[in-house]
């Protein structure tokens, strides 16, 4: 058996998501799996990634940590106060 562990990056649109979006609930137990170290969501709707997304002159991504608070929230705020760079 491996000690391998997976830094996993997921790619959304948070401006998509609906109160039923099933990212929230499969990213929160997917971090929760003993060969998962973590995963990062950036969201193309953060103006911060335009310049990865859009403009392709970036190759860095703000991201956020997927964590139990890892739940909708209409504003979409936990993306736009994303401060991990990825």
């Amino acid at each position: 058996m491996t000690n391998k562990k997976y830094r996993i990056l997921a790619i959304t649109d948070h401006h998509t998501h609906g109160g039923i979006s099933s990212i929230y609930p499969l990213l929160r137990t997917m971090a929760k799996h003993p060969v998962c170290d973590s995963i990062q969501v950036a969201s193309r709707g953060n103006p911060k990634n335009k310049e990865f997304f859009y403009d392709y002159t970036s190759t860095e991504l703000m991201s956020l940590l997927v964590d139990d608070n890892f739940v909708p929230q209409e504003s979409g705020e936990q993306f736009l106060n994303a401060s991990i760079k990825t």
